[in-house]
């Protein structure tokens, strides 16, 4: 008598808690409509905000403008003055010049206008200026370079993250389904346990398989949340977990290319400082 007043204490607990989860689902806003992202348009803003990106952009545009302004060298410069000064004594007396430490008072009147004209150009530089816009185009090169390797870690960053989050919104779906599953088969069980033809045994063991499938529910929830978080960090969106559905990526419609380490940008980047490097030897000769 003990052990079955014990057995039906454990029942009822097991039934609480699992009474308890289906209600927390069926109030879970899951059912809602929900706005459907896709993985595109996570890269798109993560390519549009990305911060990292914007500097890089910039360091390009810096370089440019250097470019430009080291081919203006190629050009004649001109330059254009005009002075006009005026000189008149207090007193209007014409006296000698005077000086007090360093300041001189002049004691005349004199009257000065000058205009000048010059024209600037380099006949011969040695090949000097011409390395220096190789090296200033090789330095574009490595900056825009630079900026692909930045948006291609950031797209496999949001790609495994991704991943990653359709996997647990799959696994939580699937598990979900699992569970009032195993809800009807158990009640099923109850009431072949009270017309006594189902053991104790086996019907505690359906109860811990219940419990057991609500607790992965659960990881793979925070799992998904997690990822969530980590989508919005890398795409600077503001996406809510319980408001979402992540539509798959479609991997049929994505072309897989795997190239040579000489076809990649890391290896053209390297391509290009090594011929930047070399101007710069050369330039340095040359002067």
């Amino acid at each position: 008598m003990k052990q079955r007043s014990i057995f039906k204490i454990t029942l009822f607990f097991f039934n609480f808690i699992i009474l308890t989860s289906l209600n927390a689902q069926a109030q879970n806003p899951r059912n809602t409509t929900k706005t459907q992202i896709t993985y595109n348009e996570l890269l798109k803003s993560a390519s549009e905000h990305s911060y990292r990106l914007q500097v890089l952009n910039t360091d390009k545009n810096i370089e440019t403008a250097r470019k430009e302004s080291l081919t203006s060298q190629y050009y004649p410069s001109f330059s254009l003055s005009y002075n006009n000064e005026y000189n008149k004594d207090l007193n209007e007396v014409t006296r000698g010049g005077e000086s007090v430490g360093a300041a001189i008072i002049s004691g005349g009147t004199g009257y000065k206008s000058s205009l000048s004209l010059n024209l600037n150009y380099e006949l011969y530089h040695f090949g000097v200026t011409e390395k220096s816009i190789q090296m200033a185009s090789s330095e574009v090169k490595v900056k825009d370079l630079l900026w692909c390797e930045e948006e291609k870690r950031l797209h496999q960053n949001i790609l495994e993250t991704y991943n990653k989050a359709l996997k647990m919104q799959l696994q939580n779906n699937k598990k979900s389904e699992i569970l009032l599953l195993r809800k009807e088969l158990y009640d099923i069980k109850q009431r072949l346990y009270k017309a006594g033809q189902f053991s104790k045994l086996d019907l505690g063991d359906d109860a811990i398989k219940m419990i057991d499938t609500q607790r992965e529910i659960e990881y793979a929830q925070m799992e998904y949340e997690d990822a969530v978080i980590s989508l919005n960090t890398l795409s600077h969106s503001s996406y809510n977990s319980n408001t979402i559905t992540l539509l798959p990526i479609g991997y049929s419609s994505i072309k897989k290319v795997v190239s040579e380490f000489d076809e990649t940008t890391e290896a053209h980047r390297y391509k290009e400082q090594i011929l930047k490097k070399r101007h710069e030897i050369s330039r340095l000769c040359r002067r």
